[in-house]
This record gives structure tokens, C-alpha cells and sequence, in this order.
């Protein structure tokens, strides 16, 4: 499996986060967890479920 996100595509996550103004490494962490969920079973959705919003809540402080 690929690592990291090509330079076109960290264009476009910088160009989306300075947009809305948020934390790139924030949302790069995020995409990271949900990947890493991807090609587990629907089960452990509500694991990364659980796991994004424990992040969201620790940065919403």
C-alpha cells in the first residue's frame, strides 16, 4: 500500500485546508486513521468512528 500523498495531491489538501481554515496536519492525521480502517470489516466502523472524533474533540479544545 502507498504512504503519503503524492505532491499533487498535497496541493490540493493544502489548497482545501488554508480554504477552510484548518489544520492541515489535523485533517492529514484524520485521512490517515480512516485509511487505516478502509479494508477492515463494517464492524469496526464504530471503532474509527470513536477514533476521528477523539481527535476532533482533543483540537476543538
Amino acid at each position: 500500500m502507498r504512504q503519503g500523498l503524492t505532491p499533487e495531491e498535497e496541493a490540493i489538501l493544502q489548497k482545501i485546508c488554508n480554504k477552510h481554515h484548518i489544520n492541515t496536519e489535523h485533517l492529514r492525521i484524520l485521512l490517515s486513521i480512516e485509511k487505516e480502517y478502509a479494508n477492515k470489516n463494517t464492524a469496526r466502523g464504530t471503532a474509527c468512528q470513536k477514533e476521528l472524533l477523539k481527535h476532533i474533540e482533543l483540537w476543538a479544545r
